[in-house]
């Protein structure tokens, strides 16, 4: 398995020939602080008539093919374990981290679904395709609200407020069909250094953590 594992490397010009390129998007990944991996990247872009949204998830199925050791560890394991200070991954970390992490500044094969969507938030139209992306930020779910605060003062601070709109657009279509919107708190467990848990803190629910629910539904 882990021999699979070390064995993908960085896609070569070969893997990216018939993908959709998207490398010229502004694309980037919005994940807990610390996250070990970044396995989707969302991008927006306003039109006439409301936004083109775009969602790219990290293209797994290339490297774990079926039968072979990763995918039979994979079935065994069958999801990813996330504890406090440390995860138990579905897939091995040279991997998870690695080539299927959207890293960025790095060509990363991905699945891609580009959505136009009005000004309500009404889908108008949806391509899904092979892709090749480039994400060009990796930002934590804090500092995507930081930049919400204060829009002017970073380069991605048009494309997070544009999908701020897509999102509360979205999600003002989900409540008039009835969706439900449970408000859970999450609580973050503290350790010391030697692992222990000390105390349980609330995690505070950010207009950056909306942004992404919506984008992922």
């Amino acid at each position: 398995v882990m021999a699979e594992a070390e064995a993908c490397r960085e896609p070569d010009p070969a893997e990216l020939e018939g993908r959709l390129d998207l490398r010229s998007k502004t694309l980037f990944t919005i994940d807990p602080a610390d996250a070990a991996d970044h396995d989707d990247a969302v991008g927006i872009e306003r039109l006439d008539s409301g936004w083109r949204l775009t969602v790219s998830i990290a293209d797994v199925s290339h490297y774990v093919r079926p039968g072979s050791a990763l995918d039979e560890e994979a079935r065994r394991r069958t999801t990813s374990a996330y504890f406090p200070g440390r995860a138990v991954h579905m897939l091995p970390e040279p991997l998870a981290a690695g080539a299927a992490s959207l890293l960025p500044d790095r060509d990363r094969l991905a699945m891609s679904a580009v959505i136009d969507l009005d000004a309500d938030g009404r889908m108008v139209s949806a391509t899904f395709a092979k892709s090749v992306i480039r994400s060009c930020a990796r930002l934590s779910y804090q500092e995507a609200q930081a930049i919400l605060d204060e829009p002017g003062k970073h380069e991605l601070g048009r494309a997070l407020m544009m999908m701020q709109g897509c999102a509360r657009g979205l999600r003002q279509r989900r409540m008039d069909r009835g969706a439900i919107d449970l408000e859970l708190s999450e609580a973050a467990v503290e350790l010391d250094p030697k692992g222990r848990p000390i105390a349980m803190k609330r995690v505070e629910r950010l207009m950056s953590h909306r942004i992404i629910e919506e984008c992922m539904l």
